[in-house]
């Protein structure tokens, strides 16, 4: 990495630590804000990304990509790891593919999040967290802000995708509205990085919300998708009972519907493994093991349970005893 030296005196003289981080660094969540936390010169706002949260380690011409989970997929990620090997630093930031307006999507990604073939991948990066060894995490985010512009231009050649930081949170959460993204990310400008916590410092503003569901089985549709209409969705209640929470056919592509129905198919049982009454199925419906899982996007519950206004995001990465979601 170009001018390591100099960048290591700019943490150093902001306070920086030399020292190891942790082995094993789960990233830094946020809590649920509303449009009101949009508003104020406390904080500074990122759009919210549709991908693949990640911690990426790089160090010595070795690199680690880990998900939120801990699981290790740099061998899935060529592209980042090329870009990334030169550097000396943790980094926290999303894995990215966009779709053909130039947005993120994750439906784009999930392809390449299975080990598949899909789009090229970028690592759009919005937080460090150690530079040459130096222990950054206790410093504002304005601080690591800083450091994180400085790493982008000592790295050269394009090697980070930085994410952008705007000033006036509304404005950017209605371009995100209209264009059907996840939201806006609001942060406390003088906030510690704390791996693991769930902190108000961060805070993410959706238009809808969105979660993890296990498919138990879909049904026939009509016309075009005569194979697959709608998945009949699921998730675990308190108690660990697996239980319906209705089904999705919005946001099915012909794409996705053609990656999904041989697997579904492979996987079709006798019976419903969810407890709770299915929706009607005119065409006829086939129950699938609980083993897939999807993301959908939603306005919110049913008093029953069930959800509103559901739309397919794409298929997700969490395992089906992680979809714990209710209203």
């Amino acid at each position: 990495m170009k001018s390591a030296g100099k960048i290591v005196k700019i943490a150093e003289q902001m306070g920086g630590v030399a020292r190891a981080l942790p082995s094993k660094i789960t990233p830094m969540l946020a809590k649920t804000g509303t449009e009101a936390d949009l508003v104020t010169a406390r904080r500074a706002f990122e759009l919210k990304f549709d991908g693949a949260r990640a911690i990426v380690s790089a160090g010595a011409g070795s690199v680690s990509i880990r998900f939120r989970k801990g699981s290790e997929v740099a061998p899935d990620f060529p592209e980042v790891v090329e870009k990334v090997k030169k550097l000396d630093a943790v980094l926290d930031g999303e894995l990215v593919a966009y779709d053909e307006r130039g947005l993120p999507s994750f439906a784009t990604l999930a392809p390449r999040l299975h080990g598949g073939l899909g789009d090229a991948v970028s690592f759009v990066v919005f937080d460090v967290l150690a530079l040459c060894g130096i222990d950054v995490r206790h410093l504002a985010w304005e601080q690591r802000r800083q450091l994180l512009e400085a790493l982008v231009g000592f790295a050269g050649d394009g090697a980070l995708v930085p994410s952008v930081v705007f000033d006036n949170g509304p404005a950017l959460y209605a371009w995100a509205c209209e264009r059907g993204l996840e939201g806006v990310m609001a942060k406390d400008r003088a906030s510690e990085y704390r791996i693991g916590d769930r902190s108000s410092a961060w805070l993410k503003v959706k238009p809808s919300e969105e979660s993890d569901f296990v498919v138990v089985g879909f049904t026939r549709g009509e016309g075009s998708r005569g194979r697959l209409g709608a998945l009949d969705l699921a998730t675990f209640d308190s108690e660990g009972t697996l239980r319906v929470r209705g089904k999705v056919g919005s946001g099915l592509s012909e794409a996705s519907i053609a990656a999904l129905l041989p697997i579904l198919e492979a996987w079709s049982i006798q019976a419903c493994s969810a407890a709770g009454e299915l929706e009607r199925a005119v065409a006829g419906r086939i129950f699938v093991q609980p083993r897939l899982t999807v993301r959908v996007r939603y306005q919110s519950w049913t008093p029953e349970g069930r959800l509103r206004f559901p739309t397919f995001v794409g298929i997700s990465q969490a395992r089906p005893e992680d979809c714990v979601d209710g209203p």
